[in-house]
């Protein structure tokens, strides 16, 4: 297939699972949108190493290790990892990323119409993609539209980050949105691909855009 893509420099991914952390996907999501925001300025790696990739698996880990701790220092977060949007726009504050717009969360599934006009507008459409956060309530429905690895069968209340689009003119329904989805299968060796009919599966239930930090 002849992919056309739109995507940051640093593309993330990564097992969400850090230190034994099992709620913490809206935390891997913010951390990830950070890589995307930051480059290098978000890295925490060891300044020495032949690597020194902000969006390697090891670094967005431990990115999100470092969120986890000031969130629930700070109140913005369970003991769990799980957070609210809210708690995330706190959080983004507190990690100097820039928040770009919001889809609020309703205590409903966005509509169509809500969601795909602003992944549109800030991803798809854009000069210059920007980073999503997406919380979602039935992600056991996500599986990758270029591997078919999936998302635990029993996960609901989810988060994944979006950040990039890979198409095919010749071939509309391959492709997709490229995301940071720490749940799923194949997180620690690549990106996710999820097209527009996987992502409304899975009711996305609020969005966060953030900018670019110069």
């Amino acid at each position: 297939m002849a992919w056309e893509f739109r995507a940051p420099v640093y593309r993330p991914h990564g097992s969400q699972f850090v230190n034994g952390l099992r709620g913490g996907c809206t935390l891997f999501a913010l951390a990830a949108c950070d890589v995307v925001s930051k480059g290098i300025k978000a890295w925490v790696g060891d300044p020495h190493a032949l690597n020194p990739d902000p969006a390697s698996v090891e670094n967005v880990q431990a990115i999100t290790w470092r969120i986890y701790v000031d969130a629930l220092a700070h109140g913005n977060c369970a003991q769990n990892g799980a957070a609210t949007q809210n708690g995330m726009l706190r959080e983004a504050k507190r990690i100097a990323l820039p928040v770009l717009d919001i889809l609020p969360f309703q205590n409903r599934v966005l509509t169509f119409g809500e969601w795909v006009p602003f992944l549109r507008k800030y991803v798809a459409h854009a000069d210059r993609p920007y980073p999503i956060l997406v919380q979602t309530a039935q992600g056991r429905y996500l599986h990758d539209n270029e591997t078919g690895q999936n998302d635990e069968a029993n996960l609901y209340d989810h988060a994944y980050a979006i950040y990039g689009t890979q198409t095919d003119p010749k071939s509309p329904a391959s492709g997709g949105y490229i995301c940071a989805d720490g749940d799923n299968d194949g997180a620690n060796e690549h990106p996710q691909i999820y097209s527009l009919d996987i992502i409304n599966n899975a009711q996305p239930i609020s969005m966060i855009a953030f900018n670019y930090v110069r």
